[in-house]
């Protein structure tokens, strides 16, 4: 009966695990062992480089970001290694105002695009038949935890599932509405998010793509990942890049008004450049999570409709 608990358990807070991945909410742990995984689909044909899949109109805010990133990035290569070469104060100083007036003037990143809706109107609605799967975004993920594993049966158990379903429904509408506050306060994090919202995945097959060595390694112990476990680490991995992101952005914004606030004299933008540089790695590492032909192809259309 202890096990039995215990494997219930132990499901429920996977279920809870992923509803906060879903609802965008970081969780303080990160895989330590390197595992590369691609999700493969069971049925139908894959994508390319069976990577997780969502349409190129879902890329575009992020895209529009991207774009905008790329050119502060530029303007700040003009002060690596400023303090120690015979570029001027009085340039440094332009190329400050000029990154300053970038940063303040992002562009508008959602267009024709609009966010999703993160707040259902009846949470316990989103769930239907044993443990329940919402009908909304992120399904394939929460099918491949909803799944009933559990042995027991009979009325207990019936009684204990809807109890079940009752706090992860309601926790899960709870993270959607800290996450939608999130989201109207910075349109950075919302424009990401829109992507990773409309990523599919399959919930019951995966090609593992780790060395030969880590495979014989994981199962040997017994440990291969499973298809969720893959899926939450995916996901947890795109918050953490979109979090450095962000955490980079907001510090290099205050470092170059701390500058511009110093004597022409007593600039130093060595910490401009770096924050600069560290949200540009944050960027690609998202990025590169992404099919390459996928991003290509937002970008083109992002730059198609720049000049209509």
């Amino acid at each position: 009966t202890d096990s039995l608990a215990l494997s219930e358990g132990s499901a429920l807070s996977s279920r809870r695990r992923l509803l906060q991945y879903l609802a965008g909410t970081p969780l303080s742990l990160v895989l330590n062992t390197p595992v590369s995984l691609a999700l493969e689909a069971e049925n139908g044909p894959t994508h390319r480089n069976d990577k997780p899949f969502a349409p190129t109109q879902a890329l575009l805010p992020a895209t529009r970001a991207k774009l905008w990133i790329e050119n502060a990035y530029k303007i700040s290569a003009r002060l690596e290694g400023a303090n120690f070469s015979s570029i001027s104060s009085v340039q440094n100083l332009r190329t400050l105002e000029e990154l300053r007036s970038v940063l303040a003037n992002r562009p508008k990143l959602f267009l024709n695009e609009k966010p999703l809706n993160r707040i259902p109107t009846n949470a316990l609605a989103q769930f239907s038949g044993g443990l329940g799967v919402p009908s909304s975004t992120y399904q394939r993920p929460i099918e491949a935890v909803a799944q009933k594993n559990s042995p027991l049966s009979g009325l207990g158990s019936k009684v204990s599932d809807a109890l079940n379903n009752a706090d992860v429904s309601r926790q899960y509408g709870m993270l959607q509405a800290q996450e939608s506050r999130r989201e109207s306060q910075n349109e950075l994090r919302a424009a990401f998010n829109y992507y990773t919202q409309q990523l599919e995945f399959s919930g019951t097959a995966y090609q593992w793509t780790s060395s030969a060595e880590e495979k014989k390694n994981r199962i040997r112990n017994d440990s291969v990942p499973t298809p969720q476990a893959v899926i939450t680490s995916d996901l947890d991995l795109r918050d953490l890049y979109r979090n450095q992101l962000l955490t980079a952005l907001d510090d290099l914004a205050a470092e170059v008004e701390y500058q511009l606030e110093q004597q022409q004299e007593d600039l130093d933008t060595s910490d401009v450049f770096e924050l600069m540089n560290q949200a540009y790695t944050a960027m690609n590492k998202w990025f590169a999570l992404i099919d390459p032909l996928d991003v290509d192809e937002a970008e083109e259309a992002v730059k198609r409709m720049s000049t209509v």
